[in-house]
């Protein structure tokens, strides 16, 4: 915690001997000084997530070959959360590329030139690879918008688990079918199903290459 004045407190501080060497009791008791101490209390030790080398790049990609169809690709990306002491947490996921479409699992894909959409961006979660301290884990939900900390939870699942758009946040526990709510976690790793979708080549301006990109971001919420 900070303890200093702020700037606003100094000259009260600085004059107030001056003021009261030449006042008499009375005058002094009527007399008043503010401090005012201010600071923050970070949390109880910090985590941090990391998924891949933070890029996923597919290159130069060849369309399916039938222009009516989508071309369907992915990539197995591994994902860690790291916490400094066991925390109780849960992952919210977001994009900034996201389109807006009606479909929360989409995070959108689209040009670097215009942010037009090309195509779709799924991502999952693969439960199949859940640890937490290195013991087989699971996926459990609940609604982000709820108090975390009092919010139904579950049941959890050893299925693959699409992400959505911050609707939904992520916890991890130890048992399949569980609604227990999570418990403080140091270490947690997974892997993600990173599953782009683009859309068929009658649905795409080819007369320049195409450069998109799609995002996805976790926000830890602690409670």
């Amino acid at each position: 915690m900070n303890n200093s004045p702020t700037n606003a407190s100094k000259p009260t501080l600085a004059c107030l001997p001056l003021l009261l060497l030449g006042m008499t009791a009375a005058q002094a008791s009527t007399t008043s000084a503010e401090l005012r101490v201010t600071g923050s209390i970070a949390p109880a030790g910090s985590c941090e997530v990391k998924v891949g080398d933070g890029r996923v790049d597919f290159g130069a990609v060849e369309l399916d070959p039938d222009p009516t169809k989508p071309t369907s690709l992915e990539e197995r990306v591994k994902m860690t959360v790291t916490c400094t002491v066991a925390r109780r947490y849960a992952l919210i996921a977001g994009s900034s590329s996201s389109t807006g479409t009606n479909n929360p699992n989409d995070f959108g894909l689209v040009s670097t030139d215009g942010r037009s959409s090309v195509g779709s961006l799924f991502v999952r979660l693969d439960s199949s690879s859940d640890h937490i301290e290195g013991v087989r884990a699971y996926h459990t939900g609940a609604d982000a918008s709820l108090d975390l900390a009092n919010a139904t939870w579950g049941p959890s699942t050893r299925s693959t688990w699409p992400l959505s758009v911050g609707t939904h946040a992520i916890g991890f526990v130890s048992e399949d079918g569980s609604y227990a709510t999570p418990s403080p976690i140091r270490n947690f790793d997974t892997y993600l199903l990173v599953h782009p979708m683009i859309k068929p080549a009658n649905e795409l301006d080819r007369r320049d290459e195409i450069a998109f990109y799609g995002d996805l971001g976790f926000e830890i919420r602690y409670f």
